[in-house]
């Protein structure tokens, strides 16, 4: 925000998301510019200074790779004031230059500061081209605020060329990028506009700040942390959480010592009795360390199995370990482990340094071997940690590196790591305002006296080394990780100090050796045949080999949040919104037939549950039936489930755990055994992965696919000519790669193929079937189609003229195989009418289930509803039903929609289905979230692995659909070459 004048104002787009963060931070900004005093800033040796200096340095990377690509550049100087910049960027807009740098829009009272402008040759005011925002991100993946600057940015350089940009993109910090249609979010960033030009046109005489996330990255934390100091405010209470301290305010308390004196039998509305005593509990002890200033603590009574129940027996050669790590390098560095243990009578330190991603790999390797020595020569002690930072970064790298998986997973299956944030956590109270480990140290050890005290200076302090290589700074660190090491061996001591005596130690009820499983063994087994491969497809052998176990990684992230959850408060689950907390029975349960139904009452929270959902008790992960009703303006909830489980009269409920994903893994074994074995088979996949150029039976390799001179024409004779091979087409929105795709496919099942249509979600699978009919039935073509649904979901069925809906992937195949009986077939490749007697005989040989029966036979029997059973062309799925077994190159074709949204791993598992496989893409539609750390390429979608960081398919590699039939006011939009990097004209 800058001051013009008395009455006048500018603002940015970082002003709006600072609105949008915390009106009250807004409001200080206005304040300090009215009334002359300064705007705090950040100081010149912090880790915020050290943000933003990566973030320059970033953005100085991606300009140089411009460059370095002979893109033609102009750089908008920073010296200058503001009106000339902004000159100075029309200017060169209109140059029609490939890319600005720093560019500069003023639209009082906006302005914007942009990374890059980046050429596209999409038609504008300026001609037959204009420009897109390209920003540089230090973040890993996008999120809602920077989706904001980009928006303000567009409308700003929509200004300059007439037309608002098609597409905005960021440049994350790993330098891969996001794009994203402007259209998708330009209403809800005109509303957030609206309200912030609404607040500044009439600003409140008066605000108070509320802690909240924006907290952590706002100049004005200081002032504000002073004013919650000065007015006890309830956030000073460790671990409360905003909407408790609105329950607590609604009662009309409003400091931490007021809610203190609360009587023991004090009832606030919708506030949990057990959390409220819990946190007056708190707030006692704080009010008791703020008037005394002494450092107190008292013991917490709690079930068994929590606390100081998870605490094994010390053991010689127990462990204390502590990672640093650098979140601003690109894709995370951990640059140092440390342990600290005893060995004959000895105090011993080791550590293990990386200073990039191969020495991170080989640390992380000598590590875990040094691991398994000396857990093998101590079988009975334990790995001791702070928090869960040391054991997530474990699980990362064992992802990223595809090695040691097997050990970590053991290490956490025998509970060989002990969290102690956890164990003092359930066990103590303290006076302390936060429960840090530096917060705890008051209580068993001396104040530190060394130059790093905390996490964020050792990133500094090592990013300091990183320009200097001053072997003091390593010092320093190491330093620092040693008495991290030390300090959690003396928060052990202190806290068994505190166990009660009588109490019995934690132990781990399975034998010490963990039997490998199968899989397990299967795996290490397949990594090593694929790392040995020397036959024609060596150069695919690898990302074959990071594939395998990419179902099993992502399924342990969600197998490990379940486990979190259970180490959980009731109110803490309040804001994990993939549960439902805090429910408490209402009434007694009523029989339904063979089930009962519980109704529960729970506080107000937000959940992404919906009724039907099966859903699992979180504290015990058992089974806790499906969800009947749920209201969520009287916040009651009916669940249903069988006679013979009983639910508890309190409760949280979770999702289930994942899907089985073992058809699909089975799938990518059958692949990884024909890439060892060198046979044909696969082919399509086998050219997928190597990038290779496709085959097509009338282009030589090299040769452009297809000519813009009639696209939709040298497709089809593409796609009819693919010989085992596969062919991607790309298109933005609008470019009609629905329609023609369809219509090719029409023309596939009229030669006689068959053709599978997949994607990865019904609702797109359903708006290409949709097509196809509504094309075959334009040209008076009949054809039976198959779509894969499940019973219990109805949004998968899709039920026509020319489709039958089968519940059942074994259903599928038999209703093929009865297809490709030669019995029932005239011997023209169409089936023959099947005689009513013979019904009941292919029902039972098929066992196919009477409800399929009851639907093909709807009307007479002698029409067409039962002969669609038979000829069956088109089947369509997702991934589970075409990486079965059964399906093994019975296709000719697969048509993959919306690639970019399927795992590379999915694509592979599917595309053994088929003989060629079409891939049809936008590089605009955001891939499929992960949720593990895979090596290689194997955590990419198709499309980015197709395009390898490039905007487009290259012509003889693919085909690019160039022309959008949507219309954008009156003209026709033309969008060749919109893309992700940059594209020169001409």
């Amino acid at each position: 925000m800058h001051r013009i004048n008395d009455h006048e104002f500018r603002y940015s787009p970082s002003d709006l998301v600072s609105f949008l963060g915390c009106n009250h931070s807004t409001f200080e900004d206005y304040q300090a510019l009215s009334h002359g005093y300064p705007i705090p800033g950040i100081e010149g040796d912090s880790y915020g200074s050290l943000i933003i200096n990566k973030g320059i340095e970033h953005e100085k990377e991606c300009l140089e790779r411009f460059k370095s690509e002979g893109f033609s550049v102009v750089e908008i100087p920073s010296e200058e004031s503001v009106e000339i910049r902004a000159d100075l960027t029309v200017n060169a807009i209109h140059s029609g230059v490939d890319v600005i740098y720093q560019a500069v829009f003023l639209d009082n009272p906006w302005v914007g500061y942009a990374d890059f402008l980046v050429l596209s040759d999409t038609h504008s005011e300026l001609g037959e081209f204009s420009y897109e925002i390209y920003d540089t991100k230090l973040a890993k993946t996008p999120k809602t605020e920077h989706i904001i600057q980009l928006c303000s940015y567009s409308e700003l350089l929509s200004n300059v060329q007439g037309v608002l940009p098609e597409k905005m993109h960021i440049i994350l910090g790993d330098n891969t990028h996001s794009s994203f249609l402007v259209s998708d979010y330009y209403s809800y960033y005109k509303q957030c506009k609206v309200q912030f030009e609404k607040f500044m046109s009439d600003i409140p005489d008066y605000s108070y700040p509320e802690p909240c996330s924006h907290c952590d990255i706002c100049q004005w934390n200081t002032s504000c942390n002073l004013k919650w100091e000065e007015d006890n405010h309830l956030s000073l209470i460790a671990n409360i959480t905003r909407s408790q301290r609105d329950k607590i305010r609604k009662a009309g308390i409003h400091t931490v010592e007021a809610f203190s004196q609360l009587g023991a039998d004090a009832y606030i509305a919708d506030l949990n009795q057990d959390v409220r005593s819990r946190l007056q509990a708190q707030a006692r002890l704080q009010t008791l360390r703020a008037k005394t200033g002494d450092d107190t603590f008292e013991l917490i009574e709690y079930a068994e199995g929590k606390g100081f129940w998870r605490m094994p027996k010390p053991a010689t050669g127990d462990l204390f370990f502590d990672i640093e790590g650098d979140p601003l390098h690109p894709n995370g560095l951990e640059y140092l482990f440390g342990v600290f243990y005893a060995e004959d009578a000895d105090e011993l330190y080791k550590d293990w340094w990386s200073h990039d991603h191969a020495e991170e790999k080989e640390s992380f390797i000598s590590f875990m071997e040094f691991l398994a020595e000396h857990m093998n020569n101590h079988p009975d002690a334990h790995i001791y940690h702070y928090n869960h930072y040391e054991t997530t970064a474990l699980k990362r790298l064992a992802g990223r590196y595809a090695t040691h998986e097997e050990q970590v997973d053991n290490l956490l299956r025998q509970h060989k790591f002990v969290d102690l944030y956890t164990v003092a956590r359930e066990s103590i109270r303290t006076s302390e305002p936060g429960f840090s480990l530096k917060n705890l140290e008051k209580y068993y050890m001396e104040d530190r006296d060394t130059t790093i005290d905390s996490g964020e200076l050792s990133v500094l302090r090592y990013n300091k080394w990183i320009e200097s290589e001053d072997p003091t700074i390593l010092e320093y660190i190491r330093d620092y990780n040693k008495l991290d090491c030390e300090s959690t061996y003396l928060l052990r001591e202190w806290l068994i100090s505190l166990r009660p005596q009588d109490l019995i130690w934690y132990q781990f009820e399975s034998s010490p050796e963990i039997e490998r499983k199968d899989w397990e063994i299967q795996y290490e087994d397949y990594k090593v045949k694929l790392s040995q491969v020397d036959n024609h497809y060596a150069d695919i052998s690898q990302t074959a080999s990071d594939l395998l176990e990419f179902h099993r990684r992502e399924a342990k992230v969600e197998w490990w949040e379940m486990y979190a959850r259970q180490e959980k408060y009731p109110d803490e689950l309040i804001d994990d919104l993939d549960c439902i907390a805090g429910l408490s029975l209402i009434s007694e349960p009523v029989e339904d037939k063979q089930s009962l139904i519980y109704t529960y009452k729970f506080p107000a929270q937000e959940f992404r549950l919906r009724e039907n959902n099966t859903v699992r008790n979180v504290e015990t992960l058992g089974y806790a039936g499906q969800i009947w009703h749920l209201d969520e303006d009287t916040c009651t909830i009916k669940l249903r489930i069988g006679k013979k489980n009983k639910l508890p009269e309190s409760l949280c409920i979770g999702p289930p755990p994942p899907f089985s994903t073992e058809v699909i893994r089975l799938a990518l074994y059958d692949f990884a055994d024909s890439v060892i074995s060198g046979d044909d088979k696969y082919r399509a996949v086998k050219d997928l992965l190597a990038l290779s150029i496709p085959r097509i039976k009338d282009k030589e390799p090299g040769e452009t696919i297809a000519e813009d001179t009639d696209l939709y024409s040298e497709t089809k004779s593409a796609v009819e000519n693919l010989d085992n091979s596969y062919l991607f087409i790309q298109g933005p929105p609008g470019t009609g790669k629905t329609y023609s795709n369809s219509s090719i496919i029409v023309e596939l099942i009229k030669s006689g193929k068959k053709v599978g249509v997949a994607s990865n979600s019904h609702k797109a699978i359903h708006n290409m079937l949709e097509t196809i009919e509504d094309i075959a039935t334009k040209e008076g073509y009949k054809f039976n189609g198959i779509k894969k649904s499940s019973a219990d979901q109805p949004e998968t069925w899709f039920d026509s003229d020319s489709f039958t809906s089968l519940a059942g992937t074994s259903e599928v195949l038999k209703v093929l195989e009865l297809t490709d009986s030669p019995n029932l077939d005239d011997g023209g490749g169409s089936a023959m009418p099947t005689p009513r007697f013979l019904l009941s005989e292919i029902s039972e040989k098929y066992e196919l289930k009477p409800k399929v029966w009851a639907t093909l036979n709807s009307g007479d029997y002698s029409g067409h509803s039962i002969d669609r059973l038979l000829g069956v062309n088109l089947i369509a799925g997702t991934v589970w039903l075409f990486s079965h077994v059964g399906f093994r190159e019975k296709l000719d074709y697969l048509f993959v929609d919306e690639a970019g949204q399927i795992s590379l791993a999915n694509l592979v598992a599917m595309g053994t289905a088929a003989k060629n496989i079409v891939l049809i893409g936008d590089q605009c539609q955001l891939a499929m979230p992960l949720r593990g750390t895979h090596p290689g390429d194997a955590g990419s979608s198709g499309l980015d692995f197709l395009l390898r960081d490039q905007a487009t398919i290259s012509s003889d590699r693919g085909i690019f659909l160039n022309q959008t039939w949507r219309l954008n006011s009156n003209i026709l939009v033309t969008t060749i070459g919109v893309f992700r990097g940059a594209k020169r004209r001409g």
